[in-house]
């Protein structure tokens, strides 16, 4: 029996400090280690030429969206860093299905905790921002077990 390929996940999102990156890290760790996953998550925080240049890194991250399944994007901060917007918006016009989360609870635009250009759209969006810092962020019923159904409901609908 062939081995099935794994969906490729690119986890948009900042990446600029370690708090942001431990998130990052232990997402994509969280989503690979599911009894039966089928992703295989790109981080570009591990994957991405820095060393190169800005051009370079830009190719880079241009042709893994290109190359990815679905794009992953968190959302959070007080506005969305602009570099997660354009991968969200890329990634939309050629056709990639996306799925979006945000534990921020600052709003950006009026009632909303997104710009609406970032809200809609997507195969999924999560929103989980009143969850409380004791809850487990790895429980199924947790952030992150979210974020993989939502995935998984995504990867349904477009590739099996």
């Amino acid at each position: 029996m062939q081995k099935r390929k794994k969906i490729i996940v690119y986890l948009a999102g900042p990446l600029f400090s370690q708090p942001e990156r431990l998130w990052n890290k232990s997402l994509a760790e969280y989503i690979e280690s599911q009894p039966g996953s089928p992703f295989r998550v790109n981080l570009p925080q591990e994957t991405t030429p820095v060393e190169r240049g800005e051009i370079a890194m830009y190719r880079h991250c241009r042709r893994s969206v290109e190359k990815c399944d679905i794009l992953l994007a968190g959302l959070d901060g007080p506005d969305v860093d602009s570099g997660t917007a354009w991968e969200v918006g890329y990634a939309m016009g050629i056709g990639k299905p996306t799925v979006a989360y945000r534990t921020d609870f600052r709003f950006c635009e009026g009632d909303n905790h997104v710009n609406i250009m970032l809200l809609h759209g997507h195969g999924a969006f999560i929103k989980d921002v009143h969850a409380k810092a004791e809850q487990k962020l790895a429980e199924a019923d947790g952030t992150f077990g979210r974020i993989y159904w939502a995935l998984l409901k995504v990867a349904k609908k477009h590739f099996r």
